[in-house]
């Protein structure tokens, strides 16, 4: 039988891709359409889009992983893994936009990305600033744009 560990595991990776195909994200249309989009803003804003689709999907999920991995080091560890595999699907979206758009080079600004749209900071947004989800999302597409693309003069 499966683990408390792995079925939150698994119930977390499920509301990250918001369905049970066993196709990677980084295989999905949507990461296509990204990479087949020519205007870097309009390629964070999308990369922003899907960000705040997978919160809303992760957040209530989210919350009892947390819950789980402060009492169970195998939860724990999960969590950890999860966050980096996050991280270098964030790495694979960002090395989508050309590099001479970005502000900072590509592992830097994958790192900022990843930091912003953290599961937590938009779990602090509803709880403490009492955001609704249209609020986070713009929140993250205006910031992201912002923060990874180098002003255009």
């Amino acid at each position: 039988g499966k683990s408390k560990a792995d079925l939150l595991h698994l119930v977390a990776d499920l509301a990250v891709a918001g369905d049970d195909e066993d196709v990677m994200l980084v295989d999905r249309p949507v990461f296509a359409a990204v990479a087949d989009e020519s205007d870097p803003v309009r390629q964070v804003q999308m990369f922003a889009s899907l960000i705040s689709g997978t919160l809303e999907r992760l957040a209530p999920v989210w919350i009892a992983y947390r819950e789980a991995a402060a009492i169970d080091p195998k939860v724990a560890s999960n969590l950890v893994a999860a966050h980096r595999r996050r991280r270098e699907t964030f790495g694979t979206l960002i090395r989508m936009i050309p590099e001479q758009s970005l502000r900072h080079p590509h592992e830097r600004s994958a790192d900022t990305a990843w930091s912003i749209g953290s599961i937590d900071v938009a779990l602090l947004q509803r709880s403490v600033l009492g955001w609704d989800t249209a609020q986070c999302a713009q929140w993250l597409s205006e910031t992201l744009v912002e923060q990874l693309l180098a002003p255009v003069d």
